[in-house]
């Protein structure tokens, strides 16, 4: 689950990787030569501040407030795909979504959204809550084809919640001869509407 949270922290280009970072406590990070965003035009323009640069890498205070909700992805995708403002995931088997907000201090409710897409063929997308195993959705994903999924009722305990994403397809492998992962359906552009109708990403 760490793990998969620091995949999708890992291009500073993105414009939630900043307030991501922030909501985790971290301060400062290290940003080695060839990462993504490794550019001072990067820092400006998403909130970090350069300290300290060398020819083996500089040190960038994260100058951005946490996110006051965030959707993650948590389990079983793959490593982020696509450019910085239009990134993805695939799903690679059952997925878990965490789902959060910092003023949510007993139980609130919310909707989460999402953009999906099927890999080769059309599949039914189901979606749980993992507390309870109630279904908030089902929908048909078709192949290549982004739509809009919408999960309502989405309850927070303690500003907190998982989703459980399934398919009646298992995952098919990518024909391209060099990628073996495990592909489905991907998760793009993931955000929660608090009941009150405040959308935050």
């Amino acid at each position: 689950m760490s793990e998969s949270i620091k995949l999708g922290l890992a291009d500073l280009r993105e414009p939630t990787t900043a307030s991501g970072l922030a909501a985790l406590g971290v301060k400062y990070i290290v940003v080695h030569p060839g990462q993504k965003g490794a550019t001072p035009a990067t820092a400006r323009r998403y909130h970090y501040i350069v300290r300290f640069t060398s020819p083996a890498g500089s040190v960038w205070q994260v100058g951005a407030q946490p996110a006051p909700t965030a959707v993650q992805d948590l389990e079983n995708f793959s490593a982020v795909q696509g450019s910085p403002g239009g990134e993805y995931r695939w799903m690679v088997d059952g997925g878990l979504l965490g789902v959060s907000a910092r003023g949510c201090a007993t139980t609130c409710q919310g909707t989460v959204t999402f953009i999906s897409g099927s890999n080769k063929v059309p599949r039914t997308l189901t979606v749980r809550d993992q507390g309870d195993g109630r279904i908030l959705v089902r929908t048909r994903i078709p192949a290549w084809i982004p739509v809009r999924v919408t999960v309502p009722g989405v309850t927070l305990v303690h500003g907190h919640a998982q989703l459980l994403l399934s398919t009646d397809i298992p995952a098919t492998r990518f024909e391209s001869g060099i990628d073996g992962r495990l592909l489905s359906v991907y998760v793009r552009e993931p955000k929660l509407t608090l009941a009150g109708g405040v959308t935050r990403p």
